[in-house]
């Protein structure tokens, strides 16, 4: 997978599109090759895909259905991806994301 070796050790604000629907999420991770890496296990989405709307859409419809875009690189700081990922949550109002407020969930404590 190219977009994990481009990602490798950086960090960011990213879009996964549904191509169907029309609907997308947005996402932020201080390590985005590890968050790809989940996002493409078929054993990490079934196992929070209850918690998460983009994990229960990626089953439900695959992955080649949806297009995922890196929306920025961001500098390795959490406050400033969170900033970052809050300006993106105001201005596109991503349907998938359960939270409106960027910030980590309880669910990606341990990624």
């Amino acid at each position: 997978m190219d977009i994990i070796k481009i990602c490798r050790d950086k960090a960011g604000i990213y879009k996964w599109t549904n191509n169907i629907n029309g609907k997308f999420y947005i996402g932020s991770s201080l390590k985005l090759s590890v968050s790809f890496l989940n996002y493409f296990h078929l054993s990490y989405l079934t196992f929070y895909q209850n918690k998460s709307l983009i994990y229960k859409s990626l089953l439900k419809y695959g992955h080649s259905n949806f297009t995922l875009e890196i929306l920025e690189f961001c500098k390795n700081n959490k406050i400033y991806i969170l900033e970052r990922e809050q300006y993106y949550l105001d201005n596109l109002k991503p349907e998938y994301n359960l939270l409106k407020v960027a910030g980590y969930s309880p669910l990606f404590i341990f990624l």
